[in-house]
């Protein structure tokens, strides 16, 4: 009678344990999938920083026909809403430019810890992501 006591007591708990490990694993995926879902979004809040730091900087070219001059100074009275630095970027609103006579390069590192990219240049504009966050790196990438 202990005997048969043990066993179903031993099988309702093994059977517990696999419900709780398969419920544990589908909670285990949900959060990795919000996860990179706000990943996502943090990079597209990124990328659209960039979009705008890229218009402010061809901006800045038009008027002296060189994307030297598209310097902090310039990008932030161009275009105000971001902060611009030659240092790395160290938040989404934070971008960091590096220039040549005709290139621009800017970097942006997203709040998902991803540093995107963007650079212009005659040949047209590339897009990419590093580790080095700096409008320097972006110019080489």
């Amino acid at each position: 009678m202990i005997g048969a006591a043990v066993i179903v007591v031993v099988t309702l708990a093994v059977a517990l344990f696999e419900m709780t490990k398969v419920g544990g694993e589908q909670a285990v995926k949900g959060v990795r999938q919000d996860l990179q879902q706000a990943g996502a979004a943090a990079d597209v809040q990124a990328r659209a920083n960039l979009s705008v730091a890229l218009q402010a900087a061809q901006a800045v070219f038009v008027e002296s026909g060189s994307y030297t001059a598209a310097d902090p100074n310039a990008l932030s009275a161009t275009e105000s809403s971001l902060h611009y630095t030659t240092g790395p970027s160290t938040g989404p609103d934070v971008v960091s430019v590096a220039s040549s006579a005709t290139d621009w390069g800017a970097a942006v590192m997203s709040s998902s810890g991803t540093c995107l990219y963007i650079h212009a240049s005659g040949a047209g504009v590339s897009q990419g992501s590093g580790v080095v966050c700096t409008g320097q790196a972006a110019l080489g990438s």
